[in-house]
């Protein structure tokens, strides 16, 4: 047995709201570089500081400090490197702080970001970033303004029908279909700027088996969908999966089938 799902979308592009949230901080690195990182800590929603562990032109080790104001999902920070306190001593008397530059971090994702520096004597450049800690605590999984009640959709040769849903703060969702089969669900967001999306979805309920999947899709406002007659509704938000799944349906053998999913925040 084949599932097919139809969807049409007609859709005007928009982003997903990016904030630097708290669960960027941790340590983040570039693996082919591996052996200087940074540390990155959301103060709060205005302001975020990170410290660059890093050498010297002539491999002594040294760190620059960055003060950030968070900008969409950019921290945009001054840069400032701080000698002339020794071991032992710590006198914060002797203490030299220098502004030497300023540097953005761009973050893609949650684990995913660049930096761009301008430090003068130091040089420019740009050097892409990849997580290597979490904090305790800060599950790495942003659904923003994703989380919330929603409408459900499954197109299929089997199943067609509309359900209400949540999306929980964590990307985590049920849906229970037409049949009152379980499918289950959770959503990251892969690039808060473009409005890319990831997903895993499947079921293991009724007849149905469809081991988890991977699944991408966009979120847009608004939305419009139109039918084949060409009328047309338009709702606040839509977000449009499609991944490539195995399906177990009863005792048939499995099937490959291209899968589409999709939410409607209807207008209030």
């Amino acid at each position: 047995m084949k599932i097919l799902f139809l969807v049409t979308f007609l859709f005007s592009w928009s982003s997903i709201s990016a904030q630097i949230l708290p669960e960027y901080s941790g340590s983040w690195y570039n693996r082919d570089q591996d052996g200087h990182g940074l540390n990155i800590e959301v103060i709060d929603e205005e302001r975020t500081i990170a410290f660059w562990y890093t050498y010297s032109f002539i491999g002594s080790p040294m760190w620059f400090l960055f003060d950030g104001v968070n900008v969409n999902n950019r921290v945009e920070a001054t840069v400032y490197f701080l000698d002339n306190m020794f071991w032992g001593q710590f006198d914060p008397a002797g203490l030299n702080r220098q502004e030497i530059g300023t540097a953005t971090i761009e973050f893609s994702n949650c684990d995913h970001a660049r930096l761009t520096y301008s430090l003068g004597y130091y040089g420019d450049g740009e050097i892409p970033l990849e997580r290597l800690t979490h904090i305790a605590g800060k599950k790495c999984n942003q659904v923003g303004k994703l989380a919330g009640d929603w409408l459900a959709t499954i197109f299929s040769d089997r199943q067609d029908f509309w359900v209400q849903t949540t999306v929980h703060e964590d990307g985590t969702f049920i849906i229970y279909d037409a049949m009152a089969c379980i499918w289950e669900g959770q959503i990251t967001v892969v690039n808060e700027v473009t409005g890319s999306l990831a997903a895993t979805f499947g079921t293991d309920t009724c007849e149905w088996k469809v081991p988890p999947f991977e699944m991408t899709g966009i979120y847009v406002e608004p939305y419009q969908v139109c039918n084949s007659s060409g009328q047309c509704q338009t709702h606040d938000a839509a977000m449009g999966f499609e991944g490539y799944a195995i399906v177990y349906p009863g005792d048939d053998g499995p099937v490959s089938s291209n899968v589409n999913l999709r939410f409607v925040r209807p207008i209030d």
